[in-house]
């Protein structure tokens, strides 16, 4: 029998309780102030960067905004 593989980093976000979906959205905001900040001005800006500095899929953001 096969065995799935999961894939585990060190740095996992634990999941918001159902309903806190504001919460994630916080989270979001906050991450992308920080991608911002560390951008010049000729750095392309990217959500899948705010994805990996919220530690959330790059889907997600599109569901809270």
């Amino acid at each position: 029998m096969g065995t799935t593989k999961t894939r585990q980093t060190s740095a996992q976000r634990s999941r918001n309780a159902r309903g806190e979906g504001e919460k994630l959205r916080g989270e979001i905001i906050d991450a992308a102030v920080k991608v911002l900040s560390t951008l010049g001005p000729e750095d392309p800006f990217s959500l899948r960067s705010v994805a990996k500095m919220a530690k959330i899929a790059a889907p997600s953001i599109y569901i809270h905004f």
